[in-house]
């Protein structure tokens, strides 16, 4: 409805609330040694795909592709016969190519959901560590926003209608995600990767 520039001034602004609500919640269970591994290597896939944005003419194709390697992804780890984890070079490159496709298209989570499941098994950890790596995103995000001069009036009102919905959802996922047991939440972050793959592909392939 908005555009491409406004949506990603008004998703990371209502991100970040719903981040800090979550942080709040479950911080004592950060993993800091994976926390400080995501944040140097995705951070520098965040300025790589900055540094990319004016050069971005048709976001399609890219989208696309992405949406097909991440169905893959979790229908592998879904219906595949045996676990078997990623080379330490590949989960580096994962983390890269979350912070281009955030900072291209806001859209960098699976990657980082494909990460975190393999290194953090412990859903409490897994979750809370997640979190904090959004947060801190989300707020050098802010910051540099602001210093944009992205904040309008009318991206302050769209945050305003946003932010209480997703804010609510986050407590409740909150205590739903205390009550199911580890093998299930797998399930659940794995479905939730197919779904986004599924909706990208879906969306990019009536664009072109």
């Amino acid at each position: 409805f908005y555009g491409a520039a406004m949506a990603r001034t008004c998703m990371n602004l209502i991100a970040w609330v719903s981040s800090i609500s979550v942080t709040a919640d479950c911080y004592k269970y950060i993993n800091f040694q994976e926390l400080k591994t995501i944040l140097v290597w995705m951070g520098s896939g965040l300025v790589i795909g900055n540094i990319m944005l004016p050069y971005i003419k048709s976001d399609v194709i890219i989208m696309l592709l992405y949406g097909i390697l991440i169905i893959g992804v979790a229908l592998y780890k879904l219906f595949g016969k045996k676990e078997t984890n990623f080379p330490k070079a590949v989960l580096i490159m994962i983390l890269l190519l979350a912070g281009v496709i955030q900072a291209l298209f806001v859209s960098g989570g699976a990657f980082l959901v494909i990460y975190c499941a393999q290194t953090i098994k412990e859903k409490k950890s897994f979750r809370a560590t997640f979190t904090v790596v959004w947060l801190s995103i989300y707020t050098v995000m802010f910051f540099w926003q602001m210093i944009r001069n992205a904040y309008s009036r009318q991206v302050l009102q769209v945050v305003l209608f946003g932010a209480l919905p997703v804010v609510i959802a986050s407590l409740i996922g909150s205590r739903i995600s205390a009550k199911i047991n580890q093998k299930v939440f797998m399930i659940m972050v794995y479905t939730f990767i197919l779904f986004v793959g599924i909706s990208l592909v879906g969306t990019n392939i009536r664009k072109i």
